[in-house]
């Protein structure tokens, strides 16, 4: 109860959505997160090590980041804001 609480029920209930994919696809994950489809993500420690490599080879994650002072007030509520680690530790 407490996963579909906490992945589904909360997104919702604050006014969120839920995306749920057929299968993990890192491009596509890249591809929702440049449109501002999603603020937050839930994944196991494999799938965020994939995602950071996926990023990198699509020279979307690379260590410069914008000043928070640069980006317009309706680009701030499309950021990612939160990352759930699933299970296990993070490397």
């Amino acid at each position: 109860v407490g996963g579909i609480v906490r992945q589904i029920f909360s997104p919702i209930l604050s006014g969120g959505c839920v995306i749920c994919c057929p299968e993990f696809d890192p491009v596509k994950f890249w591809m929702l997160m440049r449109e501002g489809a999603f603020t937050w993500y839930y994944a196991s420690p494999t799938m965020h090590q994939v995602l950071l490599q996926t990023g990198k080879d699509m020279e979307l994650v690379c260590g410069k980041t914008r000043s928070l002072m640069n980006i317009k007030r309706e680009e701030k509520s499309k950021r990612l804001r939160m990352i759930a680690n699933a299970a296990g530790g993070l490397p």
